[in-house]
């Protein structure tokens, strides 16, 4: 993908714009402080392999909080809740 910087950006903090939407890439650290996992993250946190990982997002288990493009992310306090409603 290729990105353009802001105009207005600061020489020390760049900020990347994905030019299809114009949206700021950090736009979803802006909006929370949680850390934001990718699935990659996600498989080595609980140890399980990608097809484990795809079983529970279909039967519910875990699900993504947001997609950015086609990428999904997940938020570490979210999983740490739907791993906790699992043992309870």
């Amino acid at each position: 993908m290729v990105y353009e910087r802001q105009l207005n950006a600061q020489p020390d903090k760049p900020t990347l714009i994905i030019p299809r939407l114009g949206i700021p890439t950090n736009i979803f650290a802006m909006v929370s402080d949680n850390k934001t996992l990718t699935a990659k993250d996600v498989m080595q946190y609980l140890q399980v392999s990608e097809n484990t990982l795809l079983k529970y997002e279909r039967e519910g288990i875990i699900t993504p909080d947001f997609r950015l493009g086609n990428r999904k992310r997940y938020y570490m306090s979210s999983l740490e809740k739907q791993i906790k409603k699992l043992h309870s």
